[in-house]
């Protein structure tokens, strides 16, 4: 998959996220609400987001997926970030 959309809130986006288990493609957000910290765009902008995927002029922000490890009792604690989410 070379692209995905994603139209709703936060919680759209996030659950779009755990639909993909090893590689995440690049995502392009669309708020459909009024807040949206996770969603760039507003859907009223789509036409220019989707010119500027085509263009190949788009931004992209890269955000990474937190890991814990907690070993209660024996004082291990790693936090490693090693997935990249777009």
């Amino acid at each position: 998959m070379d692209l995905a959309i994603c139209l709703g809130g936060d919680g759209t986006l996030l659950y779009m996220s755990t639909m993909f288990q090893r590689h995440v493609p690049p995502v392009l957000c669309f708020s459909l609400g009024t807040l949206g910290f996770l969603t760039p765009f507003q859907i009223a902008d789509y036409p220019a987001a989707l010119a500027k995927v085509v263009e190949g002029t788009l931004v992209q922000a890269t955000a990474g997926w937190l890991y814990c490890w907690l070993g209660l009792g024996l004082g291990l604690y790693e936090f490693p970030l090693d997935q990249n989410v777009y």
